[in-house]
C-alpha cells in the first residue's frame, strides 16, 4: 500500500497477440512521466490511490488520504477539488476550463478539505482530511471527484564557467486521489440497475507490426462499468482463426465516457476475407458487440463493411426509472390481504411505458411469495419528468410456511416514445422496490456462517504503523433478513520475538472497528459483506481478534482467533 505501480503482463496471451491496452488508474503525473525524485529532489508517495464508496442520500463520510515526502526537502502543496475527466486510454485527469461535464455525475461540490494549503517536512507525512457529504436529493448513480494536490519545486544549480550562474528551474507536479462515489438505493443493491455500454467504434488497422484492433466502449448509463473484450476473427471458411483478449485486464468507464479496448496480432494470416467480433462483458443484462469484415492482401488491409452494435440496442435512448419507496414493509397473516402505493418516477426526457413484474429475490423455499403479489395497473405510460402511482398486493393464502417472505417488484420501460426496448436492456433502464413481508406465524431464527475475514493495511510503507480495515463476508442461513451490526476487537499480544521495525507497546493494548455506514438487507439464503474501519493505527505485530455479529441487538455470530497483522500479509 502507498505506492503506485505500474506493472504489464503478456502471460496467458495467444501466441502472436499483444494487449497494448494499459489501463490508467488514479496516479497522476504531469509535466514529468518519471517523479521529479529522480531529477528534482522531489519525491511523494499517496496512500490510498483512491476511494470507492457507496452511500445514501443524505449521508456523509469522512475521508482520510496520507501524503508523504519522500525527499530531503520541504514541499509546498496546494489542494482543491476538481472534476474527473476520463481519456480513451483509460487514465484521468482533473478537468480543466476547456472540459465539458455532465453535472449529473459529479460530486466536486460534495466534497469539503480542512486544508487548502499543505507543507510536508523532509521525510515526513501529514493526513489530509475532508468531508463528503451526499445531499438528500442524490439520485441513484456513479458520481466522481478528484482531489489533487499540487505543488511547485524550485531548485537553484549552479555552474561555474568564469563566474557562477544560478539557474532556476520550476517543475509542477500532480497528483490526483479519485473518488469513486455510489450513490444506491436503501436496502437491496440492484446488481444491473443503470448500466448501459455500446461500441460505438470498431476497427483494424494494418501497421509495421501487425494487425491492430480497436474498440471503443462508450458508457451511456448512469452507473460505472468494468468491461472485459473479447476478439474472434474468422476466415471466409467460418474457421477461427484468432481469438484473444481485446484489450489488457478489466477497464473501467466512467458515466458520460468512453474506452478503448486494443489489441495487437503480430502472427501472419494469408491473403483474403476476414471476419471480426468484438464482444466486450461490462456486467450489465447485455453485452456489448460489434462486427467488422476486412480483407487482407499482402501488406494491406482494407474493410469492407462494418456493423457497429446490434441496431435495435444502439439506438435506444437510456431513460431511466425510479421509485418513491425503495422498500415496503408490513406484516402478512394467512388469508388476509395488504396493499402498498409505490410513485414511479420517469426521469427522462421520453415517453415511457413500464410493467410491474413480481419476482422471488431469495433462493431459499420458504422465503418465494412473488405468485401471492399483484401490480395494478400492470402497464403504466409516464410523460417526461412525471410520477405515476402503482398499487400492489399481497394476498396471503391460508396457508404460510415458516419464515418472512420477500418479493422484488420491478418496473420495466417496455418502449420509449413508442419504440420497443429490447428485453436485455429493459432492466438496466428500470428501477424495483422489495416488499419485506413479516410472517407474524411461526418462529424467526436468525442465524449466520463466518465467509471470511480480510484485513487491509493502508498507510505509507515507510511508517511503521497502519491504519487497518477488515472486509467481513458472511452467510444468512436463517428464516429472514439480517440487517447486522458488527464489531471486531483487536488486543495486542507481546510476542517472544517482536518484529523488526515494530513499535515497542504493552501487551493487551487494543483496537476496535466498527462499521462506517449501515449494512444492506441480507435475505435468507444470501452473502453479505461488511466493511470495517478504524480512525485510530496499529503497529504490525500478534493479535488477538474477537468478531461479533448482532441483529437488532441480538447477538448471531462471534468469532475469537489468533493472527498476525503486517503490510502484504
Amino acid at each position: 500500500m502507498g505506492e503506485a505501480k505500474l506493472s504489464f503482463s503478456l502471460s496467458g496471451a495467444p501466441k502472436g497477440t499483444r494487449e497494448v491496452l494499459l489501463f490508467g488508474f488514479c496516479l497522476l503525473l504531469f509535466g514529468f512521466l518519471l517523479l521529479p525524485s529522480c531529477s528534482w529532489g522531489v519525491g511523494l508517495t499517496m496512500s490510498p490511490l483512491s476511494f470507492d464508496l457507496e452511500l445514501l442520500p443524505g449521508s456523509k463520510e469522512e475521508l482520510v488520504c496520507t501524503l508523504f515526502n519522500e525527499s530531503a526537502q520541504e514541499i509546498h502543496l496546494r489542494a482543491f477539488v476538481a472534476g474527473t475527466v476520463e481519456e480513451r486510454d483509460g487514465t484521468y485527469r482533473p478537468a480543466g476550463p476547456e472540459d465539458t461535464l455532465d453535472p449529473q455525475h459529479s460530486c466536486v461540490a460534495w466534497v469539503r478539505l480542512e486544508e487548502a494549503t499543505l507543507v510536508l517536512p523532509p521525510f515526513g507525512g501529514k493526513e489530509i482530511r475532508a468531508t463528503l457529504t451526499v445531499p438528500p436529493s442524490a439520485k441513484p448513480g456513479l458520481y466522481t471527484a478528484m482531489i489533487v494536490f499540487q505543488t511547485t519545486a524550485e531548485e537553484e544549480k549552479t555552474a561555474l564557467q568564469g563566474q557562477a550562474a544560478v539557474l532556476k528551474t520550476k517543475v509542477d507536479v500532480l497528483l490526483g486521489n479519485v473518488l469513486f462515489v455510489r450513490v444506491r438505493r436503501r436496502g437491496v443493491a440492484q446488481r444491473w440497475s443503470g448500466k448501459f455500454g455500446v461500441i460505438e467504434a470498431f476497427e483494424v488497422k494494418g501497421t509495421e507490426e501487425g494487425l491492430r484492433f480497436s474498440a471503443t466502449l462508450a458508457n451511456r448509463g448512469r452507473d460505472i462499468i468494468e468491461g472485459k473484450g473479447k476478439l474472434i476473427v474468422t476466415n471466409a471458411l467460418g474457421k477461427r482463426v484468432i481469438e484473444s483478449p481485446l484489450g489488457s485486464g478489466r477497464g473501467r468507464v466512467l458515466p458520460g465516457f468512453s474506452l478503448d479496448f486494443v489489441t495487437l496480432y503480430t502472427g501472419n494470416l494469408p491473403p483474403g476475407d476476414y471476419a471480426a467480433l468484438a464482444v466486450i462483458d461490462y456486467g450489465g443484462v447485455h453485452r456489448a458487440e460489434a462486427k467488422t469484415i476486412f480483407h487482407i492482401e499482402g501488406k494491406e488491409v482494407a474493410e469492407r463493411k462494418r456493423e457497429i452494435q446490434d441496431v435495435g440496442i444502439a439506438a435506444v435512448s437510456p431513460v431511466f426509472l425510479s421509485v418513491s419507496k425503495e422498500i415496503l414493509e408490513g406484516k402478512i397473516s394467512p388469508g388476509a390481504n395488504r396493499s402498498f402505493t409505490v410513485a414511479l418516477y420517469n426521469d427522462s426526457s421520453h415517453t415511457v411505458v413500464a410493467r410491474g413484474v413480481a419476482v422471488d429475490p431469495v433462493e431459499t423455499e420458504s422465503g418465494r411469495f412473488s405468485s401471492f403479489v399483484e401490480v395494478a395497473p400492470e402497464e403504466v405510460e409516464i410523460a417526461p419528468y412525471k410520477t405515476k402511482a402503482v398499487r400492489i398486493t399481497v394476498k396471503s393464502p391460508d396457508s404460510v410456511s415458516e419464515g418472512d417472505k420477500y418479493v422484488r417488484v420491478d418496473f420495466l420501460p417496455e418502449s420509449v416514445d413508442g419504440k420497443p426496448v429490447p428485453e436485455e436492456l429493459q432492466r438496466a433502464f428500470g428501477a424495483s422496490t422489495l416488499l419485506v413481508l413479516e410472517n407474524v406465524k411461526g418462529t424467526r431464527i436468525l442465524e449466520a456462517d463466518l465467509a471470511g475475514i480480510e484485513f487491509v493495511l493502508e498507510g505509507p510503507p515507510q511508517k511503521a504503523v497502519f491504519r487497518p480495515r477488515a472486509v467481513v463476508r458472511f452467510r444468512n442461513t436463517g428464516n429472514t433478513h439480517l440487517q447486522p451490526s458488527c464489531t471486531i476487537t483487536l488486543v495486542r499480544v507481546q510476542e517472544e520475538t517482536p518484529e523488526e521495525g515494530a513499535i515497542a507497546v504493552k501487551p493487551g493494548s487494543s483496537l476496535t472497528l466498527v462499521l462506517r455506514r449501515s449494512p444492506d438487507l441480507v435475505l435468507p439464503g444470501e452473502e453479505g459483506m461488511l466493511v470495517l474501519e478504524s480512525q485510530n493505527t496499529l503497529e504490525p505485530g500478534k493479535y488477538t481478534l474477537t468478531l461479533v455479529i448482532a441483529h437488532q441487538g441480538k447477538e448471531i455470530l462471534r468469532r475469537e482467533e489468533t493472527l498476525k497483522l503486517h503490510p502484504g500479509g
